[in-house]
C-alpha cells in the first residue's frame, strides 16, 4: 500500500489530503463537545438551536467528503491509466504468466479496493482513533469513578479486536486466493459488531445502574450520566470502526501489492531496435521477405518446445501455407515473425534483418497479423479499420474492405464506414468479424500479412475469393496463411507441414503429396483423390 500512496496519492494530492484531514479533525472536536452540550441542555432545560453550528458542521463534512472523494477517485483513475499503459507494454509471454482474468481483476476490483482504502483513510483514520481516546478523556474529566466502567470495557473490546485482527492480517499472504480470503475475512468481520455491541450495551447498563445510585446521592446530575452514555457509545462505536478500517486497509494492502506486481513487471520482450532499419525497394520487392534459421521456441514452464528447429526461406511476393494438427505449433511459429514472442534459439529474419534489429513500430508496420480470434472494439467500422494507420483515406479503407471481401455488407449499412460496432463486434456475424479484421490488417500497406486461421468462419466461396484477391497483390504483399483447410494452402508457393513443432515437410502441394505422409493423409481426409491430384 505504501508504494501506491507514494507513487499515485501523495505527490499529486498532498494538498487535498491535508485539507480533508484538517476538516475531519475539526469535526471530531465538535463531536467530542456535543455530549457536554447535550448534558447542559438536559440539566438546565435550555433549548439551544444553534443554526450556525449546524451550518459549520455541514460545511466541514462536505469539504472533508469532497476532498476524500477527489483523492480516491482521481488516484484510482491514475492507477488504471498506468495499469492500462503497462499492459500495452507487456508481451504475450508476460500476459500468459499473469493471466488475462487476473489482469482484469487487478484493473477493476483491486483498484476499487485501493480507492476505498484511500477514501476511508482520509475520512476515518483521523476521526475514529481521536474520537475513541477523546471520549475516554472527556468521560474521566466528568467523573473519575464512573469512568472506571470505561477502563473495564476498553480491554474487553481490545481483546475482541485483537482476536479478530490477528486472524485477518494473515490474509495478506493469501491475496491470490481472493475468493477464499474475502469469504473468510467476511466471516471474521461479522463477529466484530455483535461482540462489541454486547460489550457496549453491558457498559451502558453499568453506567445507568451506577449513575442512578449516584444521582440519588446527589453526586451526579442526569445530564452528566447522559453525557457518560454518549461518550461510551462514541468510544465503543469508534473502536468498531477502527477494527473495520484495519480490515479495509489489509484488503487494500493486498490489492495494492497485486497492482504493483503488474506495474513493476519488466516486459520479457523489449524494443531493442534503436533506429529504423534502412530497406531499399529492391529488397522489398525481390529479396527474401521471411527467413527462419533453426528457429526454436518454448513457452515458459513447458516440457517441450512449441517450435523445434524450423528452417525456411520465402521470397518477397511469395506465399507460404502452414498446416498441421491442433497443437502442432502453427500459431506459435507465426507469432515469432512480428515478435509477439522471441525465438529461444535460432533466428527469424524479415527482409534480411533479424527481427530484433527493428523498432517495434517499423517491424509491425511491415508485418501485419490477423489472429485466430476476430477481435473488434466498440466504436465504428472506420475506427476499427484505422488501427494501423489513423490517417488512412476512405479510398484506402474501401480498397482493404474489397480485398477482404467485406465491402458489400459494409455498403449495406446505413452509415457505411461510420456504422456502429458494438463491444466485441457482437452486431456482426463471425464471418463478417473475420473479414473486417482481415481488412484492418491490409490498411497501412504492410509488406507481409499473416493470416492465422483467420478465415475459418468463411464459406469456401468467400475464402477462395479472398485468396484470389491476395494473389493479385504479389508485387507488393507476401502472404503467410495458417489454416486447417487444405484448400486454403494447396495453391501456396510453399507449404510447411508441422507435427508437434517440428517440420514434417516443406514444399509445394505436388511435392508434399509425394514426400510427406502426414500432408497426404490430411489432404485425403478433406478432399477427394481427384481434387488433390492423387
Amino acid at each position: 500500500m505504501g508504494d501506491i500512496l507514494r507513487r499515485f496519492v501523495f505527490p499529486k494530492y498532498r494538498g487535498k489530503i491535508v485539507v480533508g484531514t484538517l476538516c475531519k479533525a475539526v469535526e471530531v472536536i465538535f463531536d467530542l463537545i456535543t455530549p457536554v452540550i447535550v448534558a447542559s441542555m438536559i440539566d438546565f432545560g435550555v433549548s439551544n438551536r444553534d443554526q450556525g453550528y449546524v451550518v459549520r458542521m455541514c460545511v466541514l463534512l462536505i469539504v472533508c467528503q469532497k476532498m476524500a472523494a477527489i483523492v480516491s477517485q482521481d488516484s484510482g483513475t491514475d492507477i488504471r491509466h498506468d495499469l492500462y499503459a503497462k499492459v500495452n507494454q507487456l508481451a504475450p509471454a508476460d500476459l500468459d504468466r499473469i493471466g488475462t482474468p487476473s489482469l482484469i481483476t487487478r484493473i477493476t476490483n483491486d483498484v476499487n479496493q485501493v480507492q476505498v482504502t484511500v477514501a476511508l483513510g482520509i475520512r476515518q483514520i483521523i476521526r475514529w482513533p481521536i474520537l475513541a481516546i477523546g471520549s475516554m478523556v472527556c468521560a474521566m474529566l466528568i467523573d473519575a469513578q464512573l469512568g472506571l466502567v470505561f477502563l473495564v470495557c476498553t480491554p474487553a473490546i481490545a481483546v475482541v479486536f485483537w482476536l479478530v485482527m490477528s486472524r485477518s492480517v494473515r490474509f495478506r499472504e493469501a491475496a491470490d486466493a481472493q475468493t477464499l480470503t474475502a469469504v473468510t475475512i467476511g466471516k471474521l468481520s461479522s463477529l466484530l459488531n455483535p461482540a462489541t455491541l454486547l460489550v457496549m450495551d453491558l457498559g451502558i447498563v453499568a453506567i445507568l445502574w451506577m449513575g442512578g445510585v449516584r444521582i440519588d446521592a446527589g453526586e451526579l446530575t442526569q445530564g452528566e450520566v447522559i453525557a457518560f452514555v454518549n461518550y461510551m457509545t462514541q468510544m465503543l462505536v469508534s473502536i468498531v470502526y477502527v477494527a473495520n478500517l484495519v480490515i479495509t486497509i489489509n484488503r487494500g494492502t493486498a490489492s495494492a501489492k497485486r497492482i504493483m506486481e503488474v506495474l513493476d513487471c519488466e516486459p520479457q520482450i523489449t524494443d531493442e531496435g534503436t533506429s529504423e532499419v534502412r530497406l531499399d525497394r529492391g529488397t522489398l520487392t525481390s529479396g527474401v521477405a521471411l527467413a527462419l534459421d533453426h528457429a526454436c521456441f518454448s513457452y515458459e514452464g513447458s516440457p517441450r518446445p512449441a517450435v523445434d528447429d524450423v528452417t525456411l526461406r520465402l521470397g518477397a511476393g511469395g506465399s507460404l501455407g502452414i498446416i498441421g494438427g491442433t497443437g502442432s505449433g502453427k500459431s506459435s511459429l507465426v507469432n515469432l515473425i512480428p515478435r509477439l514472442y522471441d525465438a529461444t534459439s535460432g533466428e527469424v529474419r524479415v527482409f534480411g534483418h533479424n527481427v530484433r534489429e527493428y523498432p517495434f513500430t517499423q517491424l509491425r508496420s511491415l508485418v501485419s497479423t490477423v489472429p485466430q480470434q476476430a477481435s473488434l472494439v466498440s466504436g465504428t467500422i472506420r475506427s476499427n479499420l484505422c488501427w494501423r494507420d489513423e490517417s488512412a483515406t476512405d479510398d484506402e479503407l474501401w480498397r482493404a474492405l474489397k480485398l477482404a471481401q467485406a465491402a458489400d455488407f459494409v455498403r449495406e449499412k446505413d452509415r457505411g464506414l461510420d456504422a456502429i460496432v458494438e463491444a466485441g463486434g457482437k452486431n456482426f456475424s463471425g464471418g463478417q468479424r473475420q473479414r473486417l479484421t482481415i481488412a484492418r490488417a491490409l490498411v497501412g500497406h504492410p509488406r507481409i500479412v499473416v493470416l492465422d486461421d483467420s478465415a475459418s468462419a468463411l464459406d469456401f466461396r468467400t475464402d477462395a475469393s479472398l485468396r484470389q484477391a491476395l494473389r493479385g497483390l504479389r508485387s507488393e504483399l507476401t502472404c503467410v496463411i495458417v489454416s486447417q483447410r487444405v484448400s486454403a494452402v494447396m495453391a501456396c508457393d510453399q507449404i510447411l507441414v508441422l507435427d508437434h513443432g517440428r517440420m514434417a515437410g516443406l514444399g509445394s502441394h505436388t511435392e508434399l503429396m509425394r514426400s510427406c505422409p502426414i500432408y497426404r493423409e490430411i489432404c485425403l481426409s478433406q478432399l477427394r483423390p481427384e481434387e488433390v491430384g492423387a
